[in-house]
């Protein structure tokens, strides 16, 4: 990760707000700010160019091997006197709350992304007319930070892209193979053997639960687990998965046409594309991500689809599956280059059957790059 560079952007953020220290809870804005994601909190104070990083001692060796940063990794527990010192370097025996309070209390005028803070401590600050005044909430600075990506997060994201796919191709390809053979497949063998293949490609994780729906499952944008549920007789398959690289997440859908004689999906799919493409030519940097999704939204329209498309275009993709921006009618987002978001037209008959495309797209001065490869109708 390239956590000098996007430390240096936070810091010129920081001084903008005359703001000398930060306090970070939000897992993801840790893991943004450092490489380590986990549980405990960050202090980075410009005064002293410092960076403090306070973890339960369970994390502590793992935070320590994660950073990408220089920054002094501390252990607390109220059981800190019981830890050994050859263990643990640097520890505190004050509880997350208190030594942030502290840290908060003492300090002129600090930032904090106030979203992700402990309920307890959130409610001292705005409780607190002294703490109120001098804390700034900069949860809305951190996530117009990240919806912005540098070079090295896009080559993560892309890589996660190329892996994720490369995993729902052999997916498919093995899907194929059984049903010519006449085998009895269940969504939750599917759902298995999709998860297998997405860590043998060499992704670290699961950036969500992926969704393997079949049949009336296909008309919940996000539909119950049913692992018993077989595939028999079932038209199409609505596969929507992601994995991650490097921390870093994508998402990807395909609603794959199983029968050869099928007739309603694949007019849905015809007008999903269109509606795809629709969007993809708008994409450019200015532009707001409302008008994205209403490029979509007026192509579905035309195909007498648009009462049943019931949520927003795509969102950004990150370090979370998704972030800032957000495409949709009440987005108030403005596109930049450099922001990574997903385009995913899709529509639902209660009680029937939906469809769903998703891919992932970079948004440059003059268009938009796409970094998948599989086809979007198959």
């Amino acid at each position: 990760m390239s956590c000098a560079h996007i430390l240096k952007r936070f810091e010129n953020e920081l001084q903008s707000l005359r703001i000398r220290k930060a306090v970070i809870f939000g897992e993801s804005n840790i893991a943004y700010l450092t490489g380590y994601k986990g549980s405990g909190f960050l202090v980075y104070d410009l005064d002293s160019s410092t960076i403090t990083l306070y973890v339960p001692p369970l994390e502590f060796w793992r935070a320590q091997k994660q950073l990408k940063v220089s920054a002094r990794v501390v252990a607390y527990s109220r059981l800190v006197k019981s830890l050994s010192k050859e263990q643990f370097s640097s520890v505190d025996e004050r509880n997350l709350e208190e030594i942030a309070f502290g840290i908060l209390d003492s300090s002129p005028r600090v930032g904090a992304d106030l979203s992700y803070a402990p309920m307890e401590l959130f409610l001292k600050v705005v409780g607190s007319a002294n703490l109120s005044d001098k804390v700034v909430d900069i949860t809305n600075t951190l996530r117009a930070l990240r919806s912005v990506k540098t070079s090295h997060e896009m080559e993560y994201i892309k890589e996660a892209t190329i892996r994720t796919e490369r995993a729902l191709k052999k997916l498919v390809e093995e899907l194929e193979s059984a049903i010519a053979s006449k085998q009895n497949i269940t969504l939750g063998s599917i759902k298995g053997e999709l998860i297998k293949l997405l860590y043998l490609e060499g992704l670290e994780s699961l950036a969500f639960d992926p969704i393997v729906a079949a049949g009336e499952l296909t008309a919940y944008p996000h539909p119950p687990t049913i692992p018993e549920r077989s595939l028999r007789d079932s038209a199409h398959i609505v596969l929507d998965v992601g994995g991650t690289f490097n921390l870093y997440s994508t998402d990807v859908t395909r609603t794959v046409v199983l029968a050869h004689n099928e007739r309603e999906v694949r007019p849905l799919l015809e007008a999903l594309i269109s509606a795809y493409y629709e969007a993809l030519d708008a994409i450019r940097e200015g532009v707001s991500a409302s008008e994205v999704d209403a490029k979509a939204r007026k192509e579905l329209e035309r195909a007498g689809l648009k009462d049943y498309f019931v949520h927003g275009l795509g969102h950004g993709v990150g370090i979370d599956v998704h972030e800032a921006p957000v495409l949709s009618p009440l987005s108030s987002d403005e596109l930049k280059a450099g922001m990574v978001l997903t385009l995913e037209p899709a529509v639902y008959f209660k009680g029937r059957y939906g469809a769903r495309i998703e891919n992932v797209v970079i948004v440059e001065s003059n268009g938009a790059r796409v970094l998948n490869t599989l086809e979007l109708a198959w």
